[in-house]
């Protein structure tokens, strides 16, 4: 209210209503419009700040944008190829999309020049893995699941399940539905949100329900 001009403002809203959307928070109305009008509204302030571009370009992927993203992504990395946080979000998107390749190249570069990334960048490699059918290899790139998030103990059961580890994937299961009691109704429209592959969301939901998820349907 007192700053209706400070563009990093706008863009900090954004994040927020688009994880929201992603994580599916109670109490917000229609926050991936929501999300994508702030971006904009941020870029639109400071069009040379690049975290404003980088969440323009994942406002844009959440919603569908395609074209817009990939644009905002290379903005992004134009305005500084050095920055490992930025370099590594901008390859999990592109790992969201199906742009396998080029998405771990970036996270390879981004992981290794700061030990110290992000976690969910591991959600990228685990993505890779399991679209190539590696799901060993999948479940063994993720990290320890976070205390609040249900999709690493979702996707890590997903994998178990694929692997004819149910058992193992029990604990895992347990939590999921623990954080998203709604997830097996829903399971296929919470991860369109996010993961614009139709088959690998085939093949996720497949792993959900062989770990024990009651997911309706065949």
């Amino acid at each position: 209210e007192r700053e209706p001009e400070y563009g990093p403002a706008w863009s900090a809203l954004a994040t927020l209503h688009c994880q929201m959307y992603v994580f599916d928070a109670p109490g917000f109305v229609d926050p991936l419009e929501t999300g994508l009008d702030y971006a904009n509204r941020g870029v639109f302030l400071e069009p040379g700040r690049q975290l404003s571009r980088l969440i323009l370009a994942y406002a844009s992927l959440l919603g569908g944008s395609f074209d817009t993203f990939r644009e905002e992504a290379e903005v992004t990395l134009a305005l500084n190829p050095n920055n490992p946080y930025a370099v590594g979000t901008v390859g999990y998107m592109h790992v969201l999309l199906g742009d396998f390749e080029e998405g771990c190249r970036l996270l390879d570069a981004a992981t290794a020049h700061n030990p110290l990334h992000p976690r969910w960048f591991h959600n990228g490699y685990f993505l890779d893995r399991f679209h190539q059918e590696d799901y060993q290899g999948a479940f063994e790139s993720m990290t320890a699941p976070d205390e609040n998030d249900f999709w690493q103990p979702g996707l890590l059961a997903a994998a178990l399940g694929k692997l004819d580890r149910a058992d193992e994937a029990a604990g895992f299961v347990a939590s999921l539905l623990e954080r998203q009691p709604d997830f097996p109704q829903r399971a296929r429209d919470l991860l369109r949100r996010s993961i614009k592959v139709e088959s690998l969301v085939d093949d996720l939901v497949d792993g959900f329900r062989r770990a024990g998820v009651p997911i309706p349907g065949v």
